[in-house]
């Protein structure tokens, strides 16, 4: 039972103690002056949500939290929240205090705003939505020290996908007029786009101060950005029919390979395309080597504008599982391709006669391995029968690309985003951000899903 008492209560009760003892023994008893809480813990914490028709139950579990004692502050704290939404209004918790003998008491606010006093049993369940401040007595009566006591609890939804608008009006969009490809090369990251004939380039450290395009150098008019990719220390590109290679993003020299296009790379190896037949590259003696394979490409196989994503073989992480996209022909959906790297000239396309579970078919299609599942947007396209506009929301595949399911919650995108038709770049960085760089503007949109900010911030 909570009961109202004052602090001078407890002083009480150890004097009469000490008065009882002195009448059997002439000792005099030193009672100790300690008053520290030595251990905190929370039992399990159930809570209900109720979504319209929806009730689901969540649970947390008191024995994986972990709780900070702060002596010097007497702030006692858990530096992981709780999940988002968890209900602390009625939590029981356990606290162990450095004497047998001290007394333990905590502070609530009444209907009057004011603080009451109550002994802290541990059967109670307290209101944690504010810090609960609990005072501990030392067995001396005397001594007694505060401990502000607060339950973190995540505040935003940890799968929500929350966007920045990184706008100084130095991004060159407005002078885009074609295709355009983002990659992260030397600690920077480098938009490639079509300006009228050209390919030029803009560069930012950040995303929002961007450097003004520049033309590239040993490159002809026929240069496909789209084309671009970092292999190992270097930029490769089509260009003319061959592959060229950069290391400071300017400056280009041909590699003596000819190509069509770039397929997709992996840590060890770049695959291209030279007259329907396959062409690996490797690094070999700080120059990059090209390998004739022999092998024709499939039945079907893309004809171009190859967007590829690379990620750990389930079953063997020494071995990179490469996912691709590229241009075709069909109407409604887009055949995703899967390949490994200890064999890039095998490759199976996945399709399925649901349609509802391929990949639609978008504009300036995006590909990204991002929150441990792929994604695909894009502009305005098609997924079966339905008609999508551009940036209306995310596909995702949970098992690497073989059955893809819309996105209908936590994740979309900007207002100012949605319905944009123009080209646009993008990439995920290390941060976990995922950039979209529209051509037609200076604004350059960053995001990331809050429960990953936790990982790097």
């Amino acid at each position: 039972m909570k009961i109202k008492i004052l602090p001078l209560l407890a002083g009480l009760m150890v004097l009469s103690s000490v008065i009882t003892s002195c009448l059997d023994d002439d000792r005099k008893i030193v009672y100790s002056d300690e008053a520290t809480i030595t251990s905190f813990s929370i039992n399990d914490i159930k809570t209900v949500l109720i979504d319209g028709s929806d009730t689901t139950e969540m649970k947390v579990t008191g024995t994986d939290c972990a709780f900070t004692i702060n002596q010097l502050e007497r702030k006692i704290y858990n530096a992981d929240s709780l999940p988002f939404r968890t209900n602390v209004r009625k939590v029981v918790v356990n606290i162990t205090t450095g004497e047998s003998g001290s007394y333990l008491s905590y502070s609530v606010k009444g209907q009057n705003n004011k603080d009451s006093v109550c002994s802290w049993s541990s059967s109670d369940s307290l209101d944690f939505t504010n810090p609960v401040v609990f005072t501990v007595y030392a067995p001396d009566g005397t001594t007694d020290r505060l401990y502000e006591v607060r339950l973190n609890v995540h505040q935003v939804k940890p799968d929500s996908l929350c966007w920045n608008k990184m706008d100084d009006g130095s991004f060159p969009g407005a002078s885009i007029t074609g295709a355009s490809k983002a990659v992260t090369f030397q600690n920077r990251m480098y938009v490639f786009a079509e300006v009228g004939t050209q390919v030029q380039m803009t560069s930012s450290d950040n995303g929002l101060a961007w450097t003004p395009l520049v033309a590239l150098s040993g490159l002809a008019d026929q240069a496909d950005c789209s084309s671009v990719v970092l292999f190992e220390d270097r930029l490769l590109m089509v260009c003319g029919g061959e592959v060229y290679a950069s290391t400071d993003a300017v400056n280009w020299q041909n590699t003596s390979r000819a190509a069509s296009a770039i397929v997709a790379v992996s840590k060890s190896n770049v695959l291209a395309v030279d007259q329907a037949e396959f062409v690996q590259g490797s690094m070999a003696g700080g120059a990059l080597q090209w390998e004739q394979s022999g092998v024709m490409l499939p039945e079907a196989f893309p004809t171009g504008r190859f967007t590829s994503v690379s990620i750990p073989y389930a079953l063997n992480p020494e071995i990179e599982q490469l996912i691709m996209i590229g241009q075709e022909s069909v109407a409604d959906s887009t055949t995703v391709w899967s390949g490994y790297s200890n064999d890039l000239f095998t490759w199976t396309p996945y399709v399925t006669e649901m349609h509802k579970y391929n990949c639609p078919r978008l504009e300036h299609m995006a590909l990204i391995h991002y929150n441990d599942k792929l994604y695909a947007f894009g502009g305005k396209g098609r997924c079966g029968e339905e008609e999508l506009s551009a940036f209306q929301r995310f596909y995702v595949s949970h098992n690497c690309g073989l059955v893809w399911k819309p996105v209908l919650n936590n994740m979309g995108f900007p207002n100012e985003l949605k319905g944009h038709e123009s080209s646009f770049a993008y990439l995920v960085d290390e941060e976990n951000y995922l950039w979209v760089m529209p051509a037609g503007g200076s604004a350059v949109w960053r995001g990331r899903i809050n429960r990953l900010a936790s990982q790097n911030d």
